[in-house]
């Protein structure tokens, strides 16, 4: 009795064993078709960046003694030797800051729209 449990056990496992052996790939596609393989380049840049006026968004009130400034659109000059670094950018601010000694900290998000495209900048990512 032992051995016919212990062969139908190991007929079982390598049954199953043979069944989950193939020489097809698992994933539906290939990594290829997963997206590009090229190798990612890192450029570090510098900018720096001048406000040159308001958007009108957002909201600005004083409570206290602080400052609140939610999303407030402030339109931005960027300069910077990467011209994709450089050009004209809305920045949308958050903060809540002291009225008296300036301090706080700052969080929102921008979109940059730069000035000019650099030479090369299609056969690049093509």
């Amino acid at each position: 009795m032992k051995t016919t449990k212990f062969l139908f056990v190991l007929f079982s496992f390598v049954g199953l064993w043979l069944a989950g052996c193939s020489d097809e790939l698992q994933s539906p596609v290939t990594p290829i078709d997963q997206g590009s393989l090229e190798k990612v380049i890192i450029t570090n840049f510098s900018f720096s960046h001048f406000p040159i006026g308001l958007t009108g968004e957002g909201e600005v009130k004083l409570v206290g003694g602080n400052w609140i400034l939610k999303d407030v659109g402030v339109t931005e000059l960027f300069t910077s030797s990467d011209p994709l670094a450089a050009g004209t950018a809305i920045h949308y601010l958050s903060a809540t800051f002291n009225a008296i000694t300036g301090e706080c900290p700052v969080h929102g998000s921008w979109t940059l729209t730069p000035d000019a495209k650099p030479h090369g900048w299609l056969s690049q990512r093509s």
